[in-house]
């Protein structure tokens, strides 16, 4: 069964070792950093009140390592064949389960709730979730439930007992990406080990949806300046619309816009 097969039909599919030890190794020393400066910005409290504490947004703005996995990933042709070529980046985040903490059964959601609920022919899929796992994940430290095929349920708000009953966990080793649909209803599990467990997200969607930031003003120019085209274009770089009627003509006569 190929991996996008699998993605289309139970909404999830792994690419099993696909970042060399060296790279993960790099990353997860990115993140830690990271972790570090955000505790010592806001503080552990204020980040835990706001529902943040370990959640590291921005992340192309924090470093080579992330950069670069928006340049060189394996997961660009699987994205290219099931989201065609104009996709945008809508989230790119550190997620670090602490110990003691986690979200199972009680938070299963999807990332994009706005679009419960909304039918979508089978061949079109509005955003795929990318998790680079950086640490073994295990049932132990939190692997994420994810409930298969549920992406293509059009139910606004499944009882979480019921989905709980049909998740199964994503355990993986560090260099693995877990993609599945944005639409598939998952939940992080609970990690009751001693230690953090770490991962990158990069959800990719279609350029019609809204990104979770303005990535184009989020990210300092002198990052951006050295960013091939093409990721500029993911961090939305001349994705928005026309901001004046000459830009709007411009657009129009390149033929870029349908005219009514």
């Amino acid at each position: 069964m190929s991996a996008a097969y699998e993605l289309a039909t139970r909404g999830f599919t792994f690419l099993r070792r696909s970042l060399a030890p060296a790279r993960v190794m790099l990353l997860r020393e990115a993140i830690d950093r990271m972790q570090a400066e955000d505790e010592a910005r806001y503080g552990t409290a204020v980040l835990h009140g706001m529902g943040q504490l370990g959640a590291l947004r921005n992340l192309c703005d924090f470093g080579v390592p992330f950069e670069e996995l928006l340049t060189d990933s394996p997961i660009f042709p699987l994205l290219d064949a099931l989201l065609g070529s104009d996709y945008v980046l809508h989230s790119y985040d550190g997620l670090v389960l602490l110990p003691r903490n986690g979200r199972f059964p009680w938070d299963f959601h999807t990332d994009l709730m706005p679009l419960r609920g909304v039918a979508f022919p089978a061949e079109r899929t509005p955003g795929i979730n990318c998790l680079y796992y950086l640490d073994e994940v295990t049932a132990a430290n939190g692997a994420t439930w994810i409930v298969p095929s549920s992406h293509r349920s059009l139910l606004m708000q499944p009882p979480p007992e019921r989905l709980a009953a049909r998740a199964i966990q994503a355990a993986g080793s560090p260099g693995d990406v877990l993609l599945f649909d944005s639409r598939l209803w998952h939940c992080a599990g609970n990690n009751t080990t001693t230690a953090p467990r770490r991962l990158i997200k990069a959800l990719f969607c279609q350029p019609w949806l809204r990104p979770q930031m303005d990535y184009s003003r989020a990210v300092r120019a002198e990052v951006m300046d050295r960013l091939p085209i093409r990721v500029r274009h993911l961090l939305g770089v001349g994705v928005a619309p026309p901001a004046t009627v000459e830009e709007l003509r411009q657009s129009l006569a390149a033929g870029r816009v349908a005219q009514a």
